[in-house]
C-alpha cells in the first residue's frame, strides 16, 4: 500500500489592528466587520484612552492594516513619528474629529462613514466613502400597536451638540415620558429599544455633523419609529424631520392622533433603514 505525498499549505490570516474608543457604538460596527471577514483576517483591539507607546508600537508593527479614527492623525503621531502610517485607514465618524486638523498629510488613506461630512475634507484628499450601519440580526424586531406612550433618547448627554434639552422640552410639550439611555451595555441597549415607541434624534446639523447616528438605525430595526433632525445618514430615511422643538411637538401630536400615518411611516422607515443600515465600514 503506497502513500501519496501531499503538500499542506498553511495560510496566515492578515492582521487588522483597531485603535479606537471602545465605548463608541462604532466599535460594534468594527466587530460586525470582523465577523464577516473572520476567515481571512484576525482583529486586535486597543482602546485609545488606555495605551502605551511600546504596546501600540508592537501591535502596529505586527498588523497588516490599522483602522482608527481620524482624530488619531494628531493624537498618537506626535509621540510616534517613526511609524509608517501608510498602512492605516483613518475613518471619520463626525465633525469634532476635524476641528483640530489643519494640515492633512496627503500620503495617508482616509475614509468617511457619511457623505454629510464630505465638504469638511480638503479637495485634494481622496476619501473612501462607506456608510456605517448596524446588523439587523443583532436586534429583536417587534411590531408596535401604533400608540405612542413613551419617548426615548440615546446619546452622550454631556455633549451640548446632542441637545438632550430638546428631547426633554419636547416630552414636556406633548406630555409624554422620556426615557434616556446613556453608557448602556449592548444587551441593555437592545432591551431599551423594546421599552420605547418613538426615538428622538435632536442633534442640530449646523452644530454637529452626525454620521449615523447609529441609535437611529438600531431603533428602526427594532420596530421603533424614529423622528428627528435631518442629520447624517438618518436624513435619508423617510419620515418627518424637524429643526425646532415646536416643529417636533407638532409632528408628535399629529402622530398621536393619526395612528395609520404612523404605521405607513414606520413601514417605509424599516425598509429604507435596513438598506442604509446594512452598510458597514
Amino acid at each position: 500500500m503506497g502513500f501519496r505525498e501531499c503538500e499542506i499549505v498553511y495560510t496566515m490570516k492578515k492582521k487588522v489592528f483597531v485603535f479606537s474608543d471602545s465605548y463608541w457604538s462604532i466599535n460594534r460596527v468594527y466587530r460586525d466587520v470582523e465577523k464577516q471577514l473572520s476567515d481571512e483576517f484576525e482583529f486586535f483591539y486597543m482602546h485609545w484612552g488606555n495605551w502605551t507607546t511600546p504596546e501600540f508600537t508592537k501591535r502596529y508593527n505586527e498588523c497588516d492594516l490599522c483602522l482608527t479614527n481620524l482624530i488619531c492623525v494628531h493624537c498618537p503621531m506626535p509621540d510616534l513619528p517613526f511609524l509608517n502610517f501608510k498602512k492605516t485607514l483613518f475613518v471619520s465618524h463626525g465633525f469634532p474629529e476635524h476641528t483640530p486638523i489643519k494640515n492633512y498629510p496627503t500620503n495617508y488613506m482616509y475614509g468617511m462613514t457619511s457623505d454629510s461630512i464630505i465638504d469638511l475634507f480638503p479637495k485634494n484628499i481622496p476619501v473612501l466613502y462607506t456608510p456605517n450601519g448596524v446588523d439587523p440580526d443583532h436586534f429583536l424586531y417587534r411590531e408596535r400597536s401604533g400608540e405612542i406612550k413613551t419617548l426615548g433618547w440615546v446619546g452622550a448627554s454631556y455633549q451640548p451638540y446632542k441637545h438632550l434639552d430638546w428631547g426633554q422640552e419636547l416630552a414636556r410639550k406633548v406630555d409624554l415620558p422620556l426615557r434616556v439611555a446613556e453608557h448602556l451595555k449592548f444587551e441593555e441597549m437592545k432591551a431599551f429599544y423594546q421599552t420605547i415607541d418613538v426615538l428622538l434624534i435632536t442633534a442640530i446639523p449646523e452644530e454637529w455633523r452626525e454620521t449615523g447616528p447609529l441609535p437611529a438605525f438600531e431603533a428602526i430595526v427594532s420596530g421603533v419609529l424614529v423622528i428627528g433632525s435631518a442629520v447624517g445618514n438618518f436624513r435619508k430615511v423617510p419620515g418627518p424631520k424637524y429643526s425646532t422643538v415646536e416643529e417636533g411637538a407638532q409632528i408628535l401630536n399629529e402622530l398621536k392622533k393619526f395612528i395609520e400615518v404612523l404605521y405607513n411611516i414606520n413601514e417605509e422607515s424599516i425598509v429604507t433603514g435596513k438598506q442604509i443600515g446594512r452598510a458597514h465600514v
